[in-house]
């Protein structure tokens, strides 16, 4: 059974169903799915360079904040989009994980190059986010449901990351702390995974 409170299940229906309303608009401008995860996963990759190549600077961090949110909400979008054309494929979804994938990697990567981030905790950050998608990939391979599973799936480590970047502005050690917590957050949900696969497996013993 799904193990998210019931704030971030009311928040995440209510997000759905505007992302359903836009990717209609879309649909019949001939815009797919595929156009959409390209467009994010540049968007994303731009605004990690960014990062990179103007370092501790609080507009280019503003900058890259506001791309990386516009490219998170459009790769929430394709999902939809390609569902509402008929076009949701199996190699579809393994290239929208793996832009996830790379979109994460670029992102907080820049915040370390850019000297945003301290080396520890974006890296903390970024190796236990992949422990997730990894808990959930694995698992799902061996048939086991994780919809729902985990305090932290990616919509709410993008959410907290974009949080952590306009934070920065306000005070450096922000966005350090919340990376962090983020990471004690992260380690929750593989071990809420973990336990999920354990239950639904261990009957097989």
């Amino acid at each position: 059974m799904p193990v998210r409170p019931l704030v971030l299940e009311g928040f995440r229906t209510h997000f759905l169903a505007l992302l359903e309303g836009i990717a209609k608009r879309l649909a019949p401008m001939g815009i797919t799915a595929t156009h959409m995860t390209v467009l994010a996963l540049a968007l994303s990759v731009v605004s990690g360079m960014l990062l990179w190549a103007k370092p501790t600077d609080a507009m280019s961090l503003l900058a890259a904040a506001t791309l990386f949110a516009a490219s998170s909400t459009m790769d929430a979008i394709d999902g939809t989009l390609a569902r509402l054309q008929g076009e949701e494929t199996r190699f579809g979804a393994f290239v929208d994980s793996y832009a996830d994938r790379i979109a994460e990697i670029v992102l907080v990567s820049g915040l370390m190059l850019g000297g945003y981030s301290n080396l520890l905790a974006g890296v903390l950050f970024l190796s236990t986010s992949l422990l997730i998608s990894y808990a959930r990939a694995r698992a799902e391979a061996l048939a086991v449901d994780m919809a729902g599973i985990g305090l932290m799936e990616r919509a709410e480590r993008l959410i907290l990351l974009i949080i952590g970047m306009l934070m920065w502005s306000l005070d450096s050690r922000s966005l350090d702390i919340i990376l962090l917590a983020g990471s004690l957050l992260n380690i929750v949900t593989v071990l809420q995974r973990s336990y999920h696969v354990w239950r639904v497996l261990g009957r097989e013993a």
